[in-house]
């Protein structure tokens, strides 16, 4: 959750109106002892949360395999008849043919530990968090996330009964630089197998962790679209 730091910063500058909760997903605390969740477990927990303490205007960010539990939660959310009133996909899109993938599909099986650092290392990922301390535990959890991912997206796609598009206002963020996003100008309407609408928004120079290197722009652009909203 500490991830989202500058981000909530940033917003509390604007307006001290906004709250920022940033979801701390069992499992990915280093050197905790927490059980890896699926995507949906975490979405309930989280919605259950969201009823008990959000009193106020709802918007939802998920930045990369993280768009995963968004998706999921906003689903939930609005099946409760919840209203959201911005939900924001950053850093990726949906899996391209994701009814052929299986709930079995593995990403990143046939790649070592070793070429995961180096993935990890190229998107601009911290030095501190790949070192020998803590490389093992981030393997663990990036090959988890990753699994999870695409296996949600072939689960949803499997529930003939929950294909209706959400309501909800969608933007999706993408950085300049960042090569999971690449050819943004034409893959960002892949959500709209899950939205209706989707609007793009892409930041100048920014890399896969724009999230923290244009925390302030991010902030201003999710205030912005709330203005407008």
């Amino acid at each position: 959750a500490i991830s989202y730091k500058y981000l909530g910063d940033e917003l509390h500058k604007i307006s001290q109106e906004y709250c920022l909760y940033g979801v701390n997903i069992p499992g990915h605390d280093i050197g905790g002892s927490d059980e890896l969740l699926g995507v949906e477990e975490i979405a309930e927990r989280v919605v259950s949360e969201i009823k008990e303490r959000i009193h106020g205007k709802i918007v939802l960010y998920g930045h990369c395999v993280g768009n995963a539990v968004m998706v999921e939660t906003a689903r939930l959310l609005e099946q409760a008849q919840i209203k959201i009133e911005l939900v924001i996909i950053g850093a990726n899109f949906p899996p391209k043919n994701v009814k052929y993938y299986g709930n079995f599909f593995d990403p990143w099986m046939l790649f070592s530990d070793s070429g995961i650092i180096d993935y990890l290392g190229g998107l601009g990922l911290s030095k501190n968090a790949l070192d020998n301390e803590y490389a093992d535990f981030v393997i663990r959890a990036f090959r988890h996330d990753a699994r999870s991912f695409y296996r949600y997206f072939y689960r949803l796609s499997r529930r003939k009964e929950e294909k209706q598009r959400l309501t909800a206002k969608c933007l999706c963020i993408a950085g300049e630089k960042d090569s999971i996003t690449r050819g943004y100008l034409k893959r960002y309407h892949a959500w709209e197998m899950y939205f209706d609408d989707p609007e793009l928004y892409v930041i100048k120079d920014g890399e896969h962790y724009f999230i923290n290197s244009h925390a302030k722009e991010l902030a201003q652009v999710i205030h912005n679209e709330l203005t407008k909203t």
